[in-house]
């Protein structure tokens, strides 16, 4: 609701006013004053005074690390590579464990680079990936563009992933990842990436990448009736709605595929039993198992 957000907004400047006017003269600004100051007129879409007031502020202040977060958000929205590199480089360097500004900051470079604004050397931008993967094991981007890095070079982005895995031996992603650049070879790499899902595997069970590409490499290595468990174990594992992808591909092994009448029965009830329990709005599928 528009209107409703205006009024927050609003309400929110009023409030910053009366915070201002009670602050004795000669006082410095309460911590994260200038940063909701800036989002009250950043979200006001007024982002010029937005940028004049944390600019005013990081000149006096250089040690606000949220501000320049602020800066290099509003950099990287504009597409203004410079600026989001320089406030982003520097939140990093303020919080060496903030992963997700160091992502940003090399991404900017990357932009930078590819834009000719700047020439950052390929091996800045690998350490900087890397890094961030090191601090965000949970999020997939950080590898996906180290991967990138090296287009079409399947050694060179295999190795990249092993240094993540060596950085962070439990690292979930870079292993999703080696599996999937494994599957590329058709000399034996399927079942070297099942090796590679199966230990991810040991280390988060219940991870939906792992499980889903794990049942994706069966299906390739013919192993169907496996792939059918993966898929329920994976769908059965998740929230009702949340397994969608897996569910669509559950279903068409179960019906569709080369070999599906061969799936043992009580397999294939329990399988449609679990897709229909976990998506109880999606009506093909008890039609399917119909």
């Amino acid at each position: 609701d528009g209107f409703l957000v205006k009024s927050h907004l609003a309400d929110a400047q009023l409030r910053l006013d009366q915070m201002a006017g009670l602050r004795e003269e000669g006082a410095q600004p309460r911590p994260g004053e200038a940063v909701l100051r800036a989002r009250v007129h950043r979200y006001s879409e007024n982002p010029d005074a937005a940028r004049e007031v944390l600019v005013e502020h990081v000149a006096r202040f250089g040690g606000d690390v949220d501000a320049h977060r602020e800066l290099g958000d509003m950099a990287t929205t504009a597409r203004d590579w410079a600026l989001a590199d320089t406030h982003w480089s520097r939140a990093a360097e303020l919080d060496p464990e903030d992963g997700a500004a160091r992502l940003a900051a090399t991404v900017a470079k990357q932009w930078l680079t590819a834009e000719g604004g700047a020439a950052y050397a390929p091996g800045a931008l690998h350490d900087g990936y890397r890094m961030a993967a090191r601090l965000l094991p949970e999020e997939d981007d950080p590898i996906r563009l180290l991967v990138n890095l090296y287009p079409g070079d399947a050694a060179r982005q295999i190795a990249a992933v092993d240094e993540v895995i060596a950085d962070n031996p439990r690292a979930i992603w870079a292993r999703v990842w080696k599996a999937y650049l494994l599957r590329q070879d058709a000399d034996g790499g399927a079942g070297r990436a099942l090796d590679v899902l199966s230990e991810a595997q040991r280390l988060a069970p219940g991870h939906e990448a792992v499980q889903v590409n794990r049942a994706e490499t069966l299906l390739e290595l013919g192993r169907l009736e496996d792939a059918v468990r993966a898929y329920v174990e994976c769908v059965e594992s998740g929230e009702p709605g949340t397994r969608g992808g897996a569910s669509d591909q559950l279903d068409l092994a179960l019906h569709t595929s080369a070999g599906a009448r061969e799936i043992p029965g009580e397999l294939r009830e329990h399988a449609y039993a679990v897709l229909c329990d976990r998506n109880p709005t999606v009506g093909r599928f008890g039609n399917n198992a119909g």
